[in-house]
């Protein structure tokens, strides 16, 4: 008979038997802060309770290199979705900044289930065993609390394509409030005045200051424009989001222009605006797109480029200079704004029966 070894106490166990946080305890094995004689005698004896052996790695994580950056997704499962050319811009950044100083990357979670499963990727579990000595954060649902516990644990890290304002000096991103201001703007032009915002929910990323900047838009008009309708991604993936677009842009008086704040959500429109999805047949769509030559022209008004790639090397930068012991930032890094590009679909598609025949 096999038995499942018993899984090793991690410093969270400590910190319930010994009644203390989590930072404490770290605080108490890398000697990086005061903690009082009673507290130091509960630590030490919950530690010997649980027999919990603490990497030397870890405690030294910021004299001791591994030579290894993580970055942090909410799941792996990230890299196979929609999303996954964009993240791959970000890889790329990462390691043109990364490589010449010799250190590799290595994909992280943040997810409570890869916690739960130990199935090796979870990202405190790598900082704690000294087998990461800093982290790039893309992950916009990772609580402000963690993020702020990592600074107190004296972990270097950069957040990127999000604004933490407690720790400002360690974020990059882009100037969204202007992407959504300018796209927003090239439909009002056009005489659009019942818009769509599609895109994700305030809450998520920077989006806030995307959809701040098409209220901004609108206000500027002064002529009766508004923003009408909101479609935000759930939990259902493609097929869910695609079914809320097509009810929305295809009901009766719907929007006729929408505003589209990501790459994954551009394209869902762009494809039901083609197979004349939406009501209004002057309907047109402006948006965020890395591919924005493969858009029709006649429905996609004006393209915004994500800047995915500088933000990886920005957030690549910042941490190397944390690591290097170099002074904290107390401003966030604006890597400038995307570049705004008029589509035109470059391929011609000719007729089956003008097509050579092949022999």
């Amino acid at each position: 008979m096999i038995r499942t070894p018993k899984a090793a106490p991690t410093l969270n166990d400590v910190a319930e038997k010994a009644g203390v946080s989590r930072q404490t305890v770290s605080r108490y094995l890398n000697a990086n802060g005061s903690v009082a004689a009673r507290t130091s005698q509960r630590i030490e004896d919950a530690i010997r309770s649980l027999e919990y052996y603490p990497s030397a790695a870890a405690r030294s994580l910021r004299s001791k290199r591994a030579m290894t950056v993580g970055l942090a997704l909410y799941s792996a499962q990230d890299l196979s979705m929609g999303q996954s050319e964009l993240f791959a811009l970000k890889l790329s950044g990462l390691l043109e900044v990364l490589s010449p100083r010799g250190y590799g990357l290595q994909v992280v979670e943040t997810n409570p289930e890869a916690r739960q499963s130990r199935r090796g990727t979870y990202y405190l579990d790598k900082i704690r065993a000294g087998e990461i000595d800093g982290i790039i954060i893309s992950d916009f649902y990772l609580p402000t609390e963690e993020i702020l516990a990592l600074r107190e644990d004296g972990v270097p890290f950069a957040v990127i394509d999000r604004l933490v304002p407690e720790v400002a000096g360690h974020c990059a991103m882009t100037d969204v409030y202007l992407e959504g201001f300018r796209l927003t703007t090239a439909l009002l032009t056009k005489g659009h005045r019942r818009l769509a915002y599609c895109g994700w929910p305030p809450g998520r990323g920077l989006a806030h200051r995307f959809r701040e900047g098409m209220a901004q838009a609108v206000r500027e008009r002064g002529d009766g424009a508004e923003i009408a309708a909101e479609i935000h991604p759930a939990n259902d993936g493609t097929y869910g989001m695609m079914d809320r677009l097509s009810r929305v842009l295809g009901a009766q008086g719907a929007p006729t222009g929408a505003v589209c704040s990501d790459d994954w959500i551009t394209g869902m429109v762009t494809l039901l605006a083609e197979r004349g999805v939406p009501s209004a047949e002057n309907f047109q769509l402006t948006g965020v797109s890395h591919k924005p030559d493969y858009l029709d022209a006649k429905r996609v008004a004006l393209v915004a480029t994500p800047m995915d790639r500088q933000l990886g090397i920005v957030g690549a930068k910042i941490l190397l200079e944390l690591l290097d012991g170099k002074p904290e930032r107390q401003q966030p890094v604006n890597v400038g704004v995307a570049r705004f590009i008029a589509p035109s679909f470059p391929y011609l598609v000719h007729p089956r029966e003008r097509m050579p025949q092949l022999t």
